[in-house]
């Protein structure tokens, strides 16, 4: 077998990848963030940094009856690329990654995770090639192959 024909085979043994897509989390965290504001926000982009460009981390909201804040982490732009036959396990696995690092550090601080809810962007400007980022998965796709807050706080505990 020559080496041309040998290339062609390798080529179709390599495994198609996508552009990942960003994604916006929000977060729910007890008791209301006073004090501690800037250095969990800091503490939120550093951990995304590797993996997105274009972060942003502010709070949304602060309900005083619930006691909660909610703060939103916008990554638009994704560093990483996925394998065509899997975007949702990947994302799944990074999910439940960057919960269990949100939880493990807040605890220290006194804070607690309470719940999240998390999307993939579809982005407007500058448009989508067609073809470089993975097809949006359906909502029921994406809602079965990504972990609940609860199975994910049951394996940090």
């Amino acid at each position: 077998m020559g080496f041309m024909e040998w290339l062609g085979l390798e080529k179709r043994y390599e495994e198609k990848r996508y552009n990942g897509r960003g994604v916006k989390i929000f977060l729910y965290i007890k008791p209301l963030i006073a004090k501690d504001k800037d250095l969990i926000l800091q503490l939120l982009h550093d951990s995304l940094s590797n993996y997105f460009t274009g972060i942003s981390i502010d709070i949304h909201d602060q309900d005083i009856q619930s006691n909660t804040t909610i703060i939103k982490v916008y990554a638009p732009y994704a560093k990483f690329s996925v394998p065509l036959k899997s975007p949702i396990p990947f994302y799944s696995n990074f999910i439940r990654d960057y919960i269990k690092y949100v939880i493990n550090n807040l605890y220290p601080r006194n804070y607690q995770l309470t719940g999240f809810q998390i999307g993939l962007l579809f982005r407007m400007s500058p448009p989508e090639i067609e073809g470089l980022s993975f097809p949006m998965p359906s909502d029921s796709e994406w809602s079965s192959g990504i972990p609940t807050f609860e199975q994910i706080k049951k394996e940090s505990d």
